[in-house]
């Protein structure tokens, strides 16, 4: 499970991380949550994905999370609890995923992920980030649904089963993607083999672990005070992460 990002650099670093040409970033009515950097970053906001068309890598903002469109058909509404992760070991045999794992794949960038411990009721936030450089590349599908007649590009993320670091926290963790990985990824003639190649556990060591603020228990969380820890694993009642 991946429920919430964080992505602490600008629009315009990540254009030259991923050697795209310039683009501006996107403004407007439509995108209130899309200011970066941000400490939290949830499910239905935007979100910045890489994706490649016409020969070149191009950068937008995608939703975070694919509507249920079956529930349309029950007269439900689609959007309200989004299908933010796919498994990636299953997938390609889901309708919902199978296409867009084929077809419509993009990565996700950001600079750590967050997962939840518990202690009876409550819940204490775990930051997962990289152990080397800044930004971890999230392996990332994509679709364009209709919502209220306008088009919506819509992004879930691909989880596989946690390595030694996350596994301390969850059983899943995001697909990351090594910087040659990311071109792999984003190739159109990728097959079923380099996808289930590329969809596999991060190796041990890629991660680091530490407590942060419980503000981030609501999804609306921001603001740099995130990163100050409110509670200490093991203390207080709150549980140990594990080792």
């Amino acid at each position: 499970m991946c429920g919430r990002t964080q992505l602490l650099v600008t629009w315009d670093a990540l254009v030259a991380l991923y050697r795209i040409l310039p683009e501006p970033e996107p403004t407007g009515p439509t995108l209130p949550l899309a200011v970066l950097p941000r400490w939290s970053v949830a499910p239905t906001q935007p979100i910045p994905g890489v994706r490649f068309a016409d020969g070149q890598r191009t950068l937008s903002y995608l939703r975070w999370g694919y509507p249920m469109m079956w529930l349309a058909r029950k007269g439900k509404n689609p959007w309200g609890r989004p299908l933010i992760n796919a498994k990636a070991e299953e997938a390609s045999d889901k309708r919902t995923w199978s296409a867009s794992l084929r077809d419509r794949r993009c990565v996700v960038p950001a600079t750590g992920f967050y997962e939840w411990v518990k202690s009876g009721k409550k819940r204490f936030p775990v930051e997962l980030s990289p152990t080397e450089g800044q930004v971890m590349h999230i392996a990332g599908i994509w679709q364009t649904f209709e919502k209220d007649g306008v088009p919506v590009d819509c992004v879930s993320l691909l989880t596989t089963a946690a390595n030694p670091e996350a596994s301390r926290v969850h059983d899943r963790m995001p697909v990351l993607l090594s910087e040659e990985g990311v071109a792999a990824w984003l190739d159109p003639s990728l097959d079923a083999a380099g996808i289930a190649a590329l969809t596999q556990p991060a190796p041990a060591g890629t991660l680091k672990l530490r407590p942060v603020s419980t503000k981030l228990n609501h999804w609306s969380a921001s603001g740099d005070d995130l990163a100050e820890a409110d509670w200490t694993p093991g203390d207080g009642g709150a549980p140990s992460l594990g080792e």
